[in-house]
């Protein structure tokens, strides 16, 4: 339940996320800012200014200090409007990320062969 002041953490945040709700860009924005206070400033230590979320209790303790999901969304809500074709830099980002992944998947395969051959096939000569 939301109060005052509050935003409700669940509802439509979650049909939002899960594609299927059909929402415009405000209504989704406002569901993923529910999301982010749920997050990232949902409780206040008494006393204090400090504020922090569920995450920092399900996950990183360091979060309550950092507010990624914050700044996360202060980045999407300003670029959320405006819908920008890829440019050369993004692409050169995926094919390098694209590479890493293929490059670490074929080592243990290298070793396992290299292994294989040494044990093996040099051991027979």
């Amino acid at each position: 339940m939301a109060t005052k002041g509050r935003p409700a953490p669940y509802g439509s945040i979650l049909r939002v996320l899960r594609g299927k709700s059909s929402v415009g860009t405000p209504q989704r924005l406002n569901s993923l800012r529910k999301l982010q206070y749920f997050l990232d400033e949902a409780f206040r230590v008494p006393g204090t200014t400090l504020r922090f979320g569920r995450d920092p209790i399900v996950g990183d303790v360091a979060d309550a200090f950092w507010k990624s999901n914050t700044m996360n969304f202060a980045l999407l809500e300003r670029h959320a409007a405006e819908a920008q074709p890829a440019t050369s830099g993004d692409w050169v980002f995926v094919g390098v990320i694209i590479t890493v992944i293929v490059a670490l998947a074929l080592i243990p395969l290298l070793v396992v062969y290299l292994l294989y051959h040494l044990l093996f096939i040099h051991s027979r000569e």
